[in-house]
């Protein structure tokens, strides 16, 4: 996606920069030790190493101080260094010049973060606050600034080095080495640089200035395809920062993961680093969020996970034998009616119709069928309500949530949690949805 990219284009910059006449001709990869030593002093960080105990990291892997041009970092003599935490930290130094300071802690989670730009996962209902999201970006400044995609091309295609030779070479983990590798190899090449974006209001009409100019809101813009709906809501969350709106208090929501990525690029364009602190965001990964942090209000564990379709399949054929399947069973394949039968479950969540309603309308439905072909799909649909409990208790029990839950379960979270529904609120002033017109 463009954001990420630019990231990639920006680490790989700072890497050229580090490098003599003789190591860019040699198209070699640098130990990862000076990467990160040259990249400091390039920016006047003073690198300093701290006993993984002591009180200044508070159980951190390491720390930016930007006033005090400090990375501490927790290392113990005789070990590597490490590379990856002092990079991310780094990182942020260079995308991140409002971030004062930042605390890094390094998990299982950081390096799957590192490569969360994959294509295939742009639709995956993935949500990421302004603060994740800048770890999020510095754990892939930190992987490209160690790993230059280019560079692993060139020691693969050219040179015929393996990834743990690669490994070897730089002093970093393989599963690292690997996902980098992954990236660099399968992915068409990111170097394209980004167009300007110009003012934000430029090009708008006069009915799209006063939109974008307009005091306070509740306001709806009916337009039709392809006519600035979303150039407009730009313009509108530009107009609000430079207002003096503060930008962690504006939410913008659209539909699909690329359009809020393009959103935010352009954001960025227009209004430069408060892009960053814009949640913008689809609305089932809001929903998302809303759940991961909240969710414990309505008996969901945490962490909680997100369920897909193969898992959903899974998660009925584990209980068929408690699914009451008759009309719609299938003797010779016991599963074959399942991922219909969910579409029906998807199709009443996106109503935000649950177990109980749903099969209350069933039953209504059964008592007032005329005809023989009413009947049966009637008795189908019952089916699929006794279905519909057995599956929402076994997400309830896995501590999970499907796609349709994802909106579904947030709004009934604000509905038994009115507290939890003001906190949103406020922190939440100004809500910007593009597309509006295709909401249930």
């Amino acid at each position: 996606m463009t954001d990420t990219r630019d990231i990639r284009r920006r680490a790989r910059a700072v890497y050229r920069a580090l490098l003599s006449t003789d190591e860019v001709q040699a198209e070699a990869l640098l130990a990862a030790a000076a990467v990160v030593k040259r990249a400091a002093a390039t920016v006047s960080l003073t690198l300093t190493a701290l006993e993984p105990g002591d009180p200044l990291l508070a159980g951190a892997h390491a720390i930016l101080q930007r006033e005090d041009e400090v990375v501490w970092f927790a290392h113990r003599a005789g070990t590597p260094l490490p590379y990856f935490a002092i990079a991310h930290e780094i990182g942020h130094f260079h995308l991140h010049p409002e971030a004062e300071t930042d605390r890094f802690v390094l998990n299982g989670e950081q390096l799957e973060l590192a490569l969360a730009d994959r294509p295939y996962l742009a639709e995956v209902a993935e949500g990421y606050s302004p603060q994740e999201r800048r770890e999020r970006e510095a754990n892939l400044f930190a992987a490209e600034l160690l790993l230059p995609s280019h560079l692993l091309v060139s020691a693969f295609v050219t040179h015929r080095r393996n990834a743990r030779q690669a490994a070897a070479e730089t002093g970093l983990p393989l599963g690292l080495v690997l996902s980098q590798m992954a990236h660099a190899l399968l992915l068409p090449p990111d170097n394209e640089l980004p167009s300007e974006e110009p003012a934000a209001q430029s090009g708008l009409d006069p009915s799209q200035v006063a939109a974008a100019l307009a005091d306070r809101g509740p306001l709806l813009i009916d337009a039709g395809p392809g006519t600035g709906k979303t150039r407009t809501l730009i313009a509108r969350i530009a107009h609000l920062i430079e207002s003096g709106t503060p930008p962690e208090s504006i939410l913008a929501l659209t539909f699909s993961e690329r359009a809020s990525e393009e959103i935010r690029d352009r954001l960025t364009r227009a209004v430069g680093s408060s892009a960053g602190q814009v949640w913008i965001s689809t609305f089932h990964a809001f929903g998302y969020e809303l759940l991961k942090k909240e969710g414990h209000r309505i008996g969901l564990p945490a962490p909680i996970r997100h369920v897909q379709v193969p898992d959903a399949v899974v998660l009925l054929r584990e209980r068929y034998d408690q699914l009451g399947l008759r009309s719609l069973e299938n003797l010779h394949n016991p599963a074959e009616p399942l991922p219909e039968i969910l579409g029906q479950i998807s199709l009443a969540k996106d109503n935000l119709i649950g177990p109980d309603a749903f099969r209350a309308t069933t039953e209504a439905w059964r008592a007032s069928a005329a005809t023989a072909e009413e009947q049966e799909r009637a008795a189908q649909l019952i089916e699929c309500a006794g279905v519909y409990e057995v599956y929402q208790q076994a997400l309830q029990e896995a501590g999970a949530v499907d796609f349709g839950d994802m909106l579904m379960r947030a709004v009934e979270l604000f509905s038994i949690s009115p507290e939890v529904l003001a906190q949103w609120r406020l922190r939440f002033p100004h809500v910007l949805t593009d597309e509006y017109q295709d909401i249930n």
